[in-house]
């Protein structure tokens, strides 16, 4: 009997080599895929955080979807939660799977679910979880030969998609410096394209994540906080979670603020991701002239 798997309205998270195995994870992707067919599913978008083996967990349930008849569209790159569900809007799909661990520690990783309209989904999968996982399924190149699996740009996607709803132009004509700290997350990269003279720190490949949370606390951004006090010109720090769902922020003198007073303060009552939340901080700053700490 294989050990229980129980999936939640987060998803299913597991240790990595000890729950999340290859075989456990074909056994939700395929009881996922049933699911699927009853709701009358077609297209699936799949994508990975930095977590350890995300491209080869990715590619294993891809040919799952595929084996179903389903339209399969995977990224090649790590991306953000809001990567994937921009790309589930984008391509009119019916579902993403983000392969996440989400706030674990590095030695976990798991599968979330994400609706079309951007939300988590609420299902019930669990009792069509068989035992073995019984299904045979072709090599990857075939599956993208057919056109069954396409690769796609998600963070192309959702940077074009930013570019069109914020002026990156003016904020970057802001003569200001941002101090960024991803925390080896999956947000490192679209801001070394929305903000090449930003600082960046830890943003580069460590799917340990120096053993320590991807959440953005207070304690976990402490350089950060130094590095914004310490640099003039600097119009505050930004800190992200592994997946880029959380923020936090630190004004221009490095002191960290209420982030759901600058929410408000930003009008934004929809839930956002970090990157969204900080380019409308970054946005209203360029716009009014204003510090962090006057907000």
């Amino acid at each position: 009997m294989e050990e229980q798997i129980i999936i939640g309205p987060d998803g299913w998270k597991a240790i990595i080599a000890q729950g999340f195995t290859v075989e456990n994870i074909s056994r939700v992707s395929q009881a996922t895929a049933e699911w699927m067919k009853t709701q009358n599913f077609t297209k699936v978008v799949i994508g990975f955080d930095t977590r350890f083996g995300g491209k080869m967990f990715s590619r294993k349930i891809a040919k799952i979807m595929a084996s179903y008849g389903f339209e399969v569209f995977i990224s090649e790159k790590f991306v953000t939660t809001a990567m994937i569900a921009n790309g589930v809007m984008e391509l009119n799909a019916d579902l993403g799977i983000y392969i996440t661990g989400g706030t674990k520690p590095f030695f976990f990783s798991g599968l979330k679910l994400i609706s079309k309209d951007g939300g988590l989904v609420e299902h019930q999968i669990e009792s069509l979880i068989k035992e073995k996982f019984d299904l045979e399924t072709k090599k990857l190149k075939q599956y993208k030969a057919s056109q069954q699996i396409k690769v796609v740009n998600l963070e192309e996607q959702y940077y074009q998609r930013l570019i069109k709803e914020f002026d990156i132009s003016a904020i970057r004509a802001a003569d200001v410096l941002v101090v960024v700290d991803p925390i080896y997350g999956a947000g490192q990269k679209i801001w070394k394209r929305i903000l090449p003279e930003s600082l960046r720190l830890r943003s580069e490949n460590n799917p340990t994540f120096d053993e320590k949370l991807p959440i953005p606390t207070n304690e976990n951004l402490i350089l950060m906080s130094q590095l914004v006090g310490e640099t003039e010109y600097t119009s505050c720090g930004i800190g992200l979670g592994g997946a880029a769902e959380m923020i936090n922020i630190c004004d221009e003198n490095g002191v960290f603020v209420d982030v759901d007073h600058i929410k408000s303060v930003l009008d934004l009552s929809e839930m956002k991701d970090g990157v969204w939340i900080a380019l409308s901080l970054l946005q209203h700053l360029a716009n009014t002239g204003k510090k962090v700490s006057e907000l």
